[in-house]
């Protein structure tokens, strides 16, 4: 089984998206960022893979704690934007889940990466397949709804406005995938992966760019979004307005000094091979 679902989605839909903000997204997570390049220990005859690298941020931080690091990402949109933005650094195109990383490796890292395989044991055997043994990972992925302001706040009054608003899976690929900590350690367990550690992180995602407050960047970011793309494809053009007026009205409820900022909650898990 491979992801043919997210390559699509990521390369024709949403990666250019993240490729064109991806400074907006690097200031929703870069209190997360730190969080989990922190919990990382690299020497400096290890290598070290970053998951689902996107636009390559994580794969750069962790450069810099030393080893020989790559980034890769199912999305050739995405690599393209890490390889423009850090273009010393390598980054390739690959399924996760199915094809040769060109392991070992003895760190495995990702930033919000790991949440949409379409076969989660499989895809996290195939890291253990490409890693050395003791092997550490560590990734970030987000906990439920309920606790994430990041994902509600905004989002609530476009979902509101279409006739048919989306119903979830729980545990279909996507950002929610892993909420449930019993299921990501499962995952892991039944992947090989052992010494398993999953830990909260709560903190606050900020929006603003170079002085601003945010509004705009964030609208935008939803808008381009899954159920943004969603809300502009139920609701016809001339209709929006009232729908987009709540979102940034929703917004400015959650200026803090100037700026948005919406409570994020993630795990932060930590294996070994």
């Amino acid at each position: 089984m491979t992801n043919e679902q997210m390559r699509e989605v990521w390369t024709n839909e949403t990666g250019a998206s993240w490729v064109a903000h991806h400074r907006t997204h690097d200031r929703m997570l870069e209190s997360i960022l730190a969080e989990l390049v922190e919990a990382i220990t690299v020497e400096d005859h290890q290598r070290v893979l970053d998951v689902g690298c996107g636009t390559g941020t994580l794969t750069a931080a962790v450069a810099e704690l030393g080893g020989t690091v790559a980034g890769t990402d199912i999305s050739p949109t995405m690599i393209a934007g890490a390889r423009a933005r850090f273009p010393d650094i390598e980054f390739f195109v690959a399924d996760a889940q199915v094809d040769d990383l060109h392991g070992p490796y003895d760190v495995i890292v990702s930033r919000f990466g790991v949440m949409f395989f379409a076969d989660p044991v499989a895809a996290f055997a195939n890291l253990a397949a490409n890693a050395a043994d003791g092997a550490a990972l560590h990734f970030v992925c987000w906990r439920g709804l309920d606790d994430n302001e990041v994902f509600t706040v905004g989002v609530r009054k476009l979902l509101a406005a279409m006739p048919l608003p989306p119903t979830p899976d729980p545990h279909a690929p996507g950002p929610m995938a892993f909420a449930d900590e019993a299921r990501v350690r499962a995952i892991l367990i039944d992947a090989g992966w052992t010494a398993i550690d999953i830990a909260p992180v709560d903190t606050v995602a900020r929006f603003g760019l170079d002085g601003s407050d945010g509004i705009e960047e964030r609208l935008t970011q939803m808008l381009t979004s899954e159920s943004g793309r969603r809300f502009t494809a139920q609701v016809p053009e001339d209709q929006r307005g009232p729908g987009i007026a709540a979102a940034r009205a929703d917004l400015l409820e959650h200026l803090v000094d100037g700026e948005v900022q919406l409570h994020a909650a993630a795990w932060l898990v930590r294996a070994r091979r």
